[in-house]
């Protein structure tokens, strides 16, 4: 199947040439641009320009010739491999390189066409498209057979190395012999082989098919016989002048060839000498050429054509002999050698058809006309999202720089001769803003939005956290960071929400990410808020002082107009006044039953209902028939009171009933009740008495109840009002929390406790509690800040009680 895909290949790659002619010269040039003597290499520069593309698949293709050649060796581990002449030759047809697998072992004078003899050592004596893949430390392998020794083939090295046949030293060359025994290099390459040259002699005149160049071959103006005599010149600069004035056979523009001219006429198949046999005047000896030796510019190089092989030698030498050589070089076609694109930017969402930009090439012939195609050796794969029309380069899709942001194609000139140049250009796509999605953050509180850069607290959005109790209060409230916008919005401050100003104020929950992110993004460290989805933070107002505290928010973010997203907060601490025992009216306490009586000297009911701080309605799922604060969490349970079903509130008041229970008649009496205790002192109900009826017990059960207040050790238990008379109902007091004082107590349905003195599943409370008796305190009005917390939990039917912290 491979030698058909050959064949093939083949078959192709010449009706390729045919139209793609290398025109009357294919030999390369040598490389050397310097003159150092009058008709020298640099002086004529013949032959065509070396022009390679190096394609992102791991090979080079070879623009003037057509050749591609390896330039990856990922198949052997990234090493360059160094195999005998049998398992080079395996190795190559092997190969599978960019989708081809009709590589080879290239000819001699293939792989003398990569050698670049400008390049002085210790540069690798190669085009720079190949330097990074090719060894400086030996011979690489050809496939032609050197035939003046048995079993050997002609090698080919990049770096100036001594060689000799048969142990001499002090020679250097490109050039040797290896035994097909002995290991080399390899570089593989695809295409039609190079041919050789075909000659012709006519009147002391050969003639190259191939090359279009003319051989002197007479010596003695004797054209159709042999010369016993080879012309003797001398050193190189009289050989130079002898081609220069040489006047033969109706010329007179001969000149001294260059390194390739002068191999071009060297036949591998014969030795001794090593030149077809069309040339009579076949002398063996060296054969000076025009290149001077870059390493050192006091030396040349020649040939000896007694086996073929090059050599350098002193310019002053005096042993070679000269034949001379004429071409037309005014007529040599020669490769572009560059190409470039006037533009290479397109805005993103451009029609079809819109405009790059105009390409130009740059052509040793100044008089060529050139067409320019995307059909290349090094396509990439991307060419089909642009089209051409020489010479202007279009788009052929509508391009999302979202998507991709630049593409590499392959762009091909050919010129009126059919010679190519190939490269690689890249096209950006620029972004058009004004399409980008964006981020648009807005934060609100208590449900209305805080317009970014407000200075104006307010306690409708609850950046107003109103008056706090320095000895015992604190406020709590939870704010909202809305993403508007169809970007993902990112919170990049560390932290995210930042507080300046007073620190009464701390941020107690940062925001967490909402709505996604992605891997990237994570590793950023960022809070991030999908478009449409929203986040939260908490801040605690908790005065140590007191007077007017004030803070500013600041929260970083990618939206680009509000950033940083700031507004300010405020809030008040007071220090609650002491006054002594003497100046408070007393009554006595008695002891009755397990309860102590405690007389009341004041007659207001305790039933005066304060309403509620907020005036939004109870959220969805919310079926306790009482309007909460949205953001208050009284019964620290780490969920909002007006998110419960069982919660209700009034100002700052918070009672929680458990299991099918139905809590109402939350109520709350402003001002002191002041008793006196049976043992003289007097207590105080601070914060005012509290009433509540739960609904839903079993008739007969008992609810025990528990409420929270603000962390105070001076409270020892809880008083029951009943038709003026208070009650102790034992209590127990924890207050080792540290964040509240916990007081519990029960009452049955139909008991004495029980307001509405019926069998009916209903408990009904009026009470508070009292400070040890050996204090009196003045108590601030229900409706400052501040909050006592009363949890219901129903002791019958299996209820029990819990309390959880956020």
């Amino acid at each position: 199947m491979k030698k058909l895909q050959y064949k093939l290949f083949v078959a192709t790659i010449i009706m390729v040439l045919a139209d793609n002619a290398f025109a009357d010269h294919p030999l390369p040039k040598t490389g050397q641009t310097v003159t150092y003597a009058a008709g020298d290499d640099g002086a004529y520069q013949s032959g065509l320009a070396q022009s390679f593309t190096t394609n992102a698949n791991g090979t080079i293709t070879d623009n003037t010739f057509g050749l591609m050649w390896q330039n990856s060796y990922a198949d052997n581990g990234g090493t360059v491999p160094s195999l005998n002449h049998a398992s080079a030759i395996g190795y190559c047809e092997g190969l599978t390189l960019a989708g081809h697998e009709d590589w080879r072992l290239p000819t001699r004078r293939e792989l003398k066409s990569l050698v670049d003899y400008a390049k002085p050592y210790p540069s690798p004596a190669i085009h720079d498209a190949f330097v990074s893949t090719t060894r400086t430390d030996g011979f690489y392998r050809t496939v032609t057979d050197f035939l003046w020794q048995y079993n050997t083939v002609w090698t080919v090295a990049f770096l100036d190395y001594d060689f000799c046949l048969g142990g001499c030293t002090g020679y250097y060359a490109h050039e040797g012999v290896a035994e097909e025994s002995e290991s080399s290099y390899v570089r593989c390459v695809r295409g039609e082989p190079l041919e050789d040259s075909t000659f012709s002699r006519s009147n002391g005149i050969v003639t190259d098919s191939a090359t279009g160049l003319q051989w002197q071959d007479d010596f003695d103006n004797n054209p159709s016989e042999e010369d016993e005599q080879y012309p003797y010149i001398g050193s190189w600069n009289d050989a130079l002048a002898y081609c220069e004035n040489l006047t033969d056979l109706g010329y007179s523009d001969w000149r001294l060839p260059n390194i390739n001219e002068l191999h071009s006429i060297v036949d591998g198949t014969t030795a001794e000498p090593s030149i077809d046999p069309v040339f009579i005047q076949a002398g063996r000896n060296w054969y000076w050429s025009s290149t001077t030796y870059a390493s050192d510019t006091s030396h040349v190089w020649a040939i000896e054509f007694n086996m073929g092989l090059d050599e350098i030698l002193p310019k002053t030498a005096n042993a070679p002999n000269v034949r001379c050589v004429r071409g037309s070089l005014g007529s040599l076609n020669s490769a572009p050698t560059d190409l470039n694109l006037s533009n290479t930017a397109i805005t993103e969402n451009s029609p079809i058809g819109t405009v790059i930009g105009e390409l130009n090439a740059t052509d040793p012939n100044s008089a060529d006309t050139h067409t320019f195609s995307l059909t290349c050796n090094g396509a990439t794969g991307a060419e089909g999202n642009f089209s051409i029309a020489t010479p202007t380069l279009k788009s052929a899709v509508v391009f999302d720089y979202e998507t991709r942001t630049s593409y590499s194609i392959c762009v091909k000139v050919t010129d009126n001769g059919g010679l190519s140049y190939e490269k690689n250009v890249t096209i950006t796509i620029d972004n058009n803003t004004s399409d980008d999605p964006v981020a648009e953050i807005n934060v609100k509180g208590n449900g209305v939005s805080i317009t970014d850069g407000d200075t104006t607290p307010s306690t409708s959005d609850h950046s107003d956290f109103g008056s706090v109790n320095i000895a015992s209060g604190s406020v709590v409230r939870t704010f909202t960071i809305e993403n508007n916008g169809t970007a993902m919005l990112s919170l990049t401050g560390t932290p995210p929400v930042a507080l300046l100003g007073s620190s009464a104020f701390s941020v107690t929950a940062q925001p967490s990410t909402s709505g996604g992110y992605t891997a990237a993004q994570l590793r950023n460290g960022y809070v991030y808020v999908g478009a449409g989805y929203a986040t939260t933070f908490t801040i605690t107002f908790d005065p140590s002082t007191a007077g007017t505290h004030t803070a500013t928010v600041s929260i970083a973010n990618s939206d680009a107009d509000e950033n940083p997203y700031t507004f300010d907060i405020n809030g008040s601490g007071y220090e609650a006044v002491v006054s002594s025992s003497s100046s408070e009216s007393s009554s006595s306490l008695s002891s009755s039953s397990s309860s102590s009586v405690i007389s009341s000297s004041s007659s207001s009911s305790s039933s005066s209902v304060v309403s509620s701080s907020s005036s939004s309605s109870a959220p969805s799922g919310d079926n306790d028939g009482l309007e909460e604060d949205p953001t208050a969490d009284g019964n620290f349970d780490a969920t909002p009171d007006a998110q419960q079903s069982d919660v209700g509130n009034v100002g700052s008041v918070t009672v929680e009933s458990q299991g099918n229970t139905t809590l109402s008649g939350l109520s709350s009496a402003s001002g002191a009740q002041s008793v006196t205790l049976s043992s003289g002192g007097s207590i105080t109900l601070p914060y005012g008495t509290v009433s509540f009826t739960v609904s839903g017990l079993t008739n007969g059960g008992t609810a025990q109840i528990s409420l929270y207040y603000p962390y105070d050790t001076t409270i020892t238990g809880y008083a029951k009002n009943i038709n003026g008379t208070w009650y102790d109902m034992n209590a127990a007091v924890d207050s080792s929390s540290g964040n509240y004082t916990k007081v519990s107590f029960s009452i049955t349905d139909n008991s004495m406790f029980d307001l509405d003195g019926q069998l009916n599943g209903e408990v009904r409370d009026p009470g508070g509690a009292y400070r040890a008796a050996s204090s009196t305190v003045a108590v601030p009005l229900f409706g400052l800040p501040g909050f006592v917390v009363l949890a219901l939990l129903l002791g019958l039917g299996g209820f029990g009680f819990a309390r959880r912290r956020g």
